[in-house]
């Protein structure tokens, strides 16, 4: 998470080698609650998916991540077609 948004998680609240299940469980906290600040949708997913791995919760996301990533690279001064978008009414239209 700190990839994405560096300092969300406070490095010194992280058991770099945890020793036992507890300090596991108090990391995925962390990344779930730093997930929710990015507005990362965490609905049904607590640290104990995140430990075992549920396949289809760990890759929901690990998805939303990666498109979060993605999207914090589009503005309009980067790309400067998306206020012409606008103008030309291709922005949400209702028909």
């Amino acid at each position: 998470m700190n990839k994405l948004k560096p300092g969300i998680i406070d490095e010194k609240k992280v058991a770099k080698q945890p020793r036992n299940p507890f300090e596991v469980n108090a990391n995925h906290n962390l990344a779930l609650a730093a997930a929710r600040q990015l507005q990362l949708v965490t609905v049904n997913i607590g640290p104990q998916d995140l430990a075992q791995g549920t396949p289809h919760l760990c890759l929901g996301l690990l998805w939303q991540a990666g498109r979060y990533h993605l999207m914090s690279k589009v503005n309009v001064e980067a790309h400067p077609g998306l206020a012409k978008l606008i103008e030309d009414d291709e922005g949400m239209r209702e028909e």
